[in-house]
């Protein structure tokens, strides 16, 4: 009886969850006010790793990942060609759902943090950001027309002789170049192995929208845990006044932009007519 005892007894703890380390994070602004002389902001992440007497020790340092995603756009990538000995833009491929804005923050790079597997997984890392499944599905198509980002996506004709990756480089290559998609392997600051910061920065043209933010722990190359906040980037005063007529009443706001033009372009008649 008390052999049938200790087995249930072992059997039940051995299916109790292990307990693991957990994220407290904070965050010195909730919010970016976009305002007419608005030039850009920064927002520092602040966190520590809660354990307690169950948390196994670890043998390794614990190394923090931070990333800030923006909302989700569509995008189009083209591909330029040589006609006639003009280059024009021939095929194109459209990249949907992907954030508009995108930065990494760790305290090491973070091929060295974990295996690309797991970064894979979890979409961490600038060279993660188009999943396997998203680009199976984004089709490479014949275009000819100017199209904006937000174009949808057209019909896949053939495409002999391209490789899908060409504009998948070529994507990740001018994001990187428009300092739309950051890495800074630097940013964080991890202290006596248990307290943790960083710092976002927002640019002049950040987009509108919420920000997930994102904080990774990991332990030699294992993810313990994950927690994530978010920050709203938003227009206020006046230019919140705007945005929001030119969304709601299309019709005022059209009727407007054309009598302050037509003011603008009198006074400015006026002032040279005197000069």
């Amino acid at each position: 009886m008390m052999r049938i005892a200790l087995i249930l007894l072992l059997t039940f703890l051995v299916a109790l969850p292990v307990r693991a380390e957990s994220l407290i994070v904070t965050l010195s602004e909730r919010t970016v006010d976009i305002t007419s002389n608005f030039t850009g902001s920064a927002i520092t992440v602040f966190g520590a790793v809660r354990r307690d007497a169950a948390t196994v020790p670890r043998a390794s340092d614990y190394d923090v990942v931070v990333t800030v995603t923006g909302p989700q756009s569509d995008r189009v990538t083209r591909l330029k060609e040589r006609v006639l000995g003009v280059w024009v833009n021939t095929r194109a491929r459209t990249f949907e759902g992907v954030p508009s804005a995108y930065t990494v923050l760790s305290n090491r790079p973070v091929s060295e943090i974990a295996h690309s597997s797991l970064l894979r997984r979890f979409q961490i890392g600038i060279e993660q950001v188009l999943s396997p499944e998203e680009e199976d599905d984004n089709a490479v198509s014949t275009d000819n027309d100017s199209q904006g980002e937000n174009d949808s996506q057209a019909d896949a004709p053939e495409t002999e002789g391209i490789d899908p990756r060409v504009f998948e480089r070529a994507f990740l290559r001018l994001q990187r170049e428009a300092r739309v998609y950051q890495e800074d392997p630097n940013a964080v600051a991890v202290i006596d192995n248990t307290l943790f910061r960083a710092r976002a920065t927002f640019p002049a043209d950040v987009p509108l929208g919420l920000f997930d933010v994102n904080v990774y722990l990991f332990s030699g190359g294992v993810l313990l845990a994950e927690e994530r906040v978010g920050i709203l980037v938003r227009k206020t005063g006046f230019e919140q006044f705007i945005f929001r007529m030119s969304q709601r009443d299309q019709l005022m706001y059209g009727g407007l932009a054309v009598v302050l033009a037509l003011f603008t372009g009198w006074l400015g008649s006026v002032v040279f007519r005197r000069s």
